[in-house]
């Protein structure tokens, strides 16, 4: 079951049993700005020293939950912010036209970009 809570200001789809936000729910606008750890480090950005990392379930058939970092709360090397970089900008830009195009159901897995976020 699923219910609405608000999240950074606006209300969102969460899971009922523990009221934590579905991170493919999320408004296409701010859905693209989240990333796990990982997937940061990847892109060669770190979790500033006061990051605040939220917890998120992936999807809706996910029982497992994530701790995901905002854009804002990461920086590279230099102390530059992802919105510096011109290729993090067409990256996320890609994400969010493509999460505005799914129906929610299943994610960027369901329209087939499944490794866009890898």
């Amino acid at each position: 079951m699923y219910t609405t809570v608000t999240f950074m200001g606006r209300d969102v789809t969460a899971n009922a049993e523990d009221e934590l936000p579905i991170k493919n729910h999320l408004p296409a606008d701010l859905g693209a700005s989240f990333r796990t750890l990982n997937q940061w480090l990847n892109r060669g950005f770190a979790p500033k020293s006061d990051a605040v990392g939220y917890r998120m379930h992936p999807s809706v058939m996910a029982r497992r939950t994530y701790v995901y970092f905002h854009e804002s709360d990461v920086e590279d090397d230099c102390g530059r912010c992802p919105a510096d970089s011109a290729s993090y900008l067409n990256e996320k830009q890609v994400v969010e036209s493509a999460l505005k195009q799914s129906t929610g159901s299943g994610g960027l897995t369901a329209i087939g970009m499944k490794g866009l976020m890898d």
